[in-house]
């Protein structure tokens, strides 16, 4: 799976430009992939996203499981192998899972943001 933070890094990679140390990367170079010489090296995949009047998501997917918060206080566990359509929610069934894909999310987290300035508030008009 690639996702579109991975254009910026493939830019980077075509360019060759190697990106700051202290400025991690949130995607990978797809460039082995578009030239046939190897697949891309990904653990997981991470989301943020808000739109203007609605509660920022946020989401991890690793190894076929898809953990999703739409607020501090609504969570959920999808097995998307067997839920593509995430109708059953498996964070009860499968709490290890849950935390370990809710501890996966919050690394990620501090490692992206680390360094960045805040985020402007959405201006609603």
């Amino acid at each position: 799976m690639a996702i579109g933070m991975d254009l910026f890094a493939t830019a980077l990679d075509l360019a060759g430009v190697t990106p700051a140390e202290n400025r991690p990367m949130d995607g990978v170079s797809l460039l082995p992939v578009l030239e046939r010489t190897g697949g891309i090296d990904r653990e997981a995949l991470y989301f943020r996203y808000q739109r203007p009047r609605g509660p920022l998501q946020k989401a991890v997917i690793h190894n076929g499981w898809k953990y999703l918060s739409d607020n501090a206080s609504v969570e959920h566990l999808f097995d998307l192998t067997q839920d593509p359509g995430e109708q059953n929610d498996l964070a009860a069934a499968e709490a290890a899972r849950f935390r370990e894909l809710r501890e996966k999310w919050v690394a990620s987290e501090e490692e992206v943001l680390r360094g960045a300035p805040p985020l402007p508030p959405y201006r609603v008009e």
